[in-house]
């Protein structure tokens, strides 16, 4: 590990690519091996695939014929329910991981999401 990063905490608004454990980032690497394995796990390719992932359940929400108003409710509609962390979507189509702050170290190369184990 370089020197100047022992010892310093980060504070990450997505969770690890690498060793987050929830279903979604489970979802973001088996994707990401599947359809594009000659590239590397990031925190942009992650944050992309909840924006891709939240962009898809917008517009299946909105439904076949919609407006841009449509479009405004069902944004402040997933917002909400990020925000509160309701967990009313049984098929996992929006991320609820998005409303924590995620502390991680560098070792190896890698960020690591910091749990109760961290010494």
């Amino acid at each position: 590990m370089d020197k100047k990063l022992d010892n310093i905490i980060f504070s990450q608004v997505v969770p690890s690519p690498w060793g987050g454990m929830s279903k979604e980032i489970e979802m973001y690497r088996t994707l990401m091996d599947k359809y594009h394995p000659e590239k590397e796990y990031s925190y942009v390719s992650l944050e992309g695939f909840f924006i891709a992932k939240m962009t898809v359940e917008l517009f299946r929400r909105a439904g076949e014929k919609f407006t841009k108003q449509d479009i405004l409710d069902e944004i402040n509609q997933l917002y909400l329910e990020i925000e509160n962390n309701l967990d009313t979507d049984e098929n996992n189509r929006i991320c609820h991981c998005l409303n924590n702050v995620y502390l991680t170290f560098y070792k190896d190369d890698i960020f690591w999401e910091i749990d109760e184990n961290y010494q």
